[in-house]
């Protein structure tokens, strides 16, 4: 039943009630009682609920904390949206992927497929306000996610990243910590890529490039979202190589080279298969990427075989695999062109000097019809401003020159970042004649 709220008159004014009759002020005092009341408990309720909100308030943020409050009613949930871009990217000359399937695996640019990612996400709780551990974050926070590919020719680089299940920022305005890694966690093969209390485990296959982005922190408060990357580079998730690149080409040098050795069959990296990359997140520590060889691996699987692909254009390479003739110079003896063939490619624990200051090389396992295993080995490359070795997201070319007598290779970077051999005399300049 609604109230009948009469409005208020000088004395001895007449009014018209909703009943129709018609009454004195004066004969209606308790009317006007009624209405007097009614007008403080509603005044009562406005000061009551002003009062809630500024106790619910100072109960939920300190002084030196600025919270959003909620928009209601559901207004309040604002979507994240998140972009990303891959580092350390190769040169324009380099490979392409953005035709490729989503679960390709490839080296990957900055001109890419779609690729499936995984992306962890943390929430701010608590008073003061803190991240829970990595170590206590649940799997149940890995969420699915798809990066966009970016086209051949693409002028800009960053691509919108889209959750498999939307995601919202937390409505009081407090911040979610994202970081992401490549590729994505495994169903099938379950092992292949997992993820438990905080530690995302890799199987290092030679082929699969192995990514892991920053750790980027927004919410939904006026130029603190990940879309605001454009004028905070913190907010943009941007992937990094894990492993470091090999690619080998091959040459002979005459006919009797070529007869002495015949066809390539297979080229190995020793030691460097049937291993595991454990990344404790965030990764940005040193300790916190580990690799340890697989548990129960066959001798065999130790040793890291060549992906029979090209990594300029992912074009398939099909051995046994016919060494070309250089083209020589009939006046001088001298090569003017080397015909070079890609036998493939491999990626692998990026390979550091020893701790104990002993001498620390990678070597080459080459099979051809003639010989078994023949071991070539590549002295750590010199990196100016940089620790020797070789390193995570640099690519190395290397190129075996096949004589009558032995193999020798060389080499040159292929650049996921700048390199170049030294140049000096008696230097190694990357080119290993056999």
């Amino acid at each position: 039943m609604g109230l009948n709220v009469v409005p208020i008159h000088p004395q001895g004014a007449t009014v018209i009630p909703r009943s129709g009759m018609l009454r004195s002020i004066s004969d209606d005092k308790h009317l006007k009682k009624k209405t007097m009341k009614l007008n403080a408990r509603i005044a009562d309720l406005l000061v009551a609920g002003f009062a809630a909100a500024v106790f619910g308030a100072g109960c939920t943020s300190s002084a030196s904390e600025e919270r959003v409050s909620p928009i209601e009613p559901d207004g309040g949930l604002v979507e994240i949206v998140l972009n990303a871009g891959v580092s350390l990217s190769v040169a324009p000359d380099a490979p392409v992927h953005a035709s490729l399937p989503t679960e390709t695996r490839a080296i990957i640019n900055s001109e890419h497929s779609e690729l499936d990612l995984s992306i962890l996400r943390r929430d701010q709780t608590g008073t003061p306000l803190t991240y829970p551990a990595y170590s206590t974050v649940a799997a149940g926070n890995v969420l699915k996610a798809k990066l966009a590919a970016v086209a051949e020719g693409a002028t800009d680089k960053v691509s919108a990243i889209t959750f498999g299940t939307k995601q919202h920022y937390l409505a009081n305005g407090d911040t979610t910590e994202l970081i992401a890694w490549y590729p994505a966690v495994s169903t099938a093969p379950a092992d292949d890529v997992t993820y438990a209390s905080g530690v995302v485990s890799f199987k290092v296959d030679g082929e699969a490039d192995i990514m892991l982005s920053n750790a980027a922190e927004g919410s939904k408060k006026a130029g603190n979202m990940f879309s605001d990357y454009a004028t905070v580079s913190a907010k943009l998730l941007t992937f990094s190589h894990l492993l470091t690149q090999i690619k080998v080409m091959a040459y002979a040098v005459d006919a009797d080279a070529q007869k002495a050795w015949g066809k390539i069959t297979s080229i190995k990296l020793k030691d460097e298969g049937a291993k595991i990359c454990a990344v404790t997140l965030p990764g940005t520590k040193d300790g916190e990427i580990v690799f340890t060889p697989e548990a129960d691996a066959s001798d065999s699987d130790k040793n890291l075989s060549l992906v029979a692909k090209t990594a300029d254009k992912d074009d398939a390479i099909t051995y046994p695999l016919e060494l070309p003739l250089a083209t020589v110079d009939t006046d001088s003896g001298s090569i003017t062109k080397k015909n070079e063939t890609a036998c493939g490619y491999a990626m692998f624990e990026p390979l550091l000097p020893a701790s104990d200051g002993s001498t620390k090389k990678l070597t080459l396992l080459v099979s051809t019809e003639k010989a078994t295993d023949w071991p070539v080995e590549l002295v750590l490359p010199k990196n100016t401003g940089k620790t020797d070795g070789f390193l995570k997201g640099v690519a190395y070319g290397i190129l075996l020159k096949f004589t009558a007598k032995e193999i020798s290779p060389s080499g040159q970077i292929t650049d996921w970042e700048d390199y170049e051999w030294p140049t000096g005399e008696g230097e190694f300049n990357g080119e290993i004649e056999l």
